[in-house]
């Protein structure tokens, strides 16, 4: 079965056109960037053939919620919802879209150690930040504690405890067939 994936991270792309020209790159389709929504939409659907795994990594930040029901109306489209805060993602939507969200599998993922975290703010400072600009006094009490707050100031910084929102509508089919279920789901090191 020939299935596609796209992960968009929803920090960087959070309204709908730049969802639905992310999706559709994935697809190999390229438009302009003036191209309306709904062109976007007709294009995406006439397009999928085949089921397409969508990943809206941070859907917290994006800014119009027509994007997620329209995606969900979308047979061979399965959405995975990444989010730090479950229940308040949920409640920022209105009640229909919150009811069919409510139907997707909740996978709640441990929290970091203090060492992943360590190796994580690491490689972040590595890469983006100039030598010498965060002490190692700081490296060490952002990896240990109350992390949250710290690590919050950090754009970008991941959840150590989060959760992803998967799901399909099971439209009359056992859920092993339609969408993801716990056994499609890796563990992956942060």
């Amino acid at each position: 079965m020939n299935v596609t994936t796209t992960h968009i991270d929803c920090w960087d792309h959070s309204s709908a056109t730049a969802i639905l020209t992310k999706l559709l790159a994935g697809l190999g389709e390229t438009r302009l960037a003036n191209t309306p929504s709904y062109e976007l939409v007709d294009t995406l659907r006439n397009r999928l053939e085949h089921p397409y795994i969508v990943i809206l990594d941070g859907a917290g930040q994006i800014a119009d919620d027509n994007v997620l029901k329209t995606l969900h109306k979308i047979p061979e489209v399965t959405l995975m919802c990444i989010v730090n805060e479950y229940r308040p993602f949920l409640r920022s939507h209105e009640m229909g879209i919150e009811s069919w969200l409510e139907e997707y599998t909740d996978i709640e993922f441990e929290a970091y150690t203090e060492a992943q975290l360590q190796t994580i703010f690491e490689g972040r400072i590595e890469h983006g930040v100039a030598d010498g600009v965060v002490p190692d006094e700081i490296m060490a009490f952002l990896s240990e504690g109350d992390r949250q707050p710290s690590a919050q100031r950090l754009r970008g910084a991941r959840p150590w405890h989060g959760h992803c929102h998967a799901g399909r509508r099971a439209r009359g089919r056992p859920r092993d067939r339609e969408g993801i279920d716990l056994h499609d789901v890796l563990e992956v090191d942060p």
